[in-house]
């Protein structure tokens, strides 16, 4: 309770260290020598403060994959797939968003969405390097393959041949697997 003076008259109570989200009861009070008078009672409820909820995860992932998002920054979650916890595994076929909503020990709540992108399995994005080093037998060429377009590379190299377009089909070396670049020898 507070004291706020004493005699007649209107005055002005400033009431600290309440907890959010909670309902309080309130009424004035005078006390006198014939003892304590009450005035009607009143209620309210004090507000939340702002739940910062936040997810990690890999939110770029490739088509048939999983991942796992995790929430923090409050004491309970629920997803917008109905999944309590705060984490789940979830495995888009296409780009989804996923909501979460936390609660803190009050009762209050906050929000965090992410969206997980789902990259379909194609083909890898590779660039040829200039010729070089040409002789009358021999060339050097290379490449370098930038994306495996979330497939594995398991071979990489150089084809030619004395027509447009060679394929490997044809004349072609064989300069390891995965991204990064490479070097042959024709």
């Amino acid at each position: 309770h507070t004291t706020n003076g004493t005699g007649t008259g209107t005055f002005t109570s400033n009431l600290s260290g309440l907890t959010e989200n909670t309902t309080y009861y309130v009424r004035a009070y005078a006390t006198t020598a014939a003892g304590t008078q009450y005035g009607a009672e009143k209620s309210f409820k004090t507000s939340c403060n702002a739940v910062t909820v936040t997810i990690s995860g890999n939110t770029s992932i490739c088509s048939g994959a999983s991942t796992t998002l995790s929430a923090s920054g409050a004491n309970s979650y629920t997803w917008n797939t109905g999944v309590s916890g705060s984490s789940i595994t979830v495995n888009p076929t296409s780009s989804t968003p996923y909501t979460v909503t936390g609660t803190n020990s009050h009762g209050c709540t906050g929000n965090a969405t992410v969206t997980v992108t789902v990259t379909p399995v194609s083909l890898a994005t590779v660039n040829t390097s200039t010729v070089s080093s040409i002789t009358t037998s021999t060339a050097t060429c290379g490449g370098t393959v930038t994306s495996d377009a979330c497939s594995p590379v398991t071979a990489r190299g150089v084809c030619w041949s004395t027509s447009h377009n060679p394929t490997i089909s044809g004349s072609h070396t064989t300069n390891g697997t995965g991204t990064g670049t490479f070097t042959s020898s024709l």
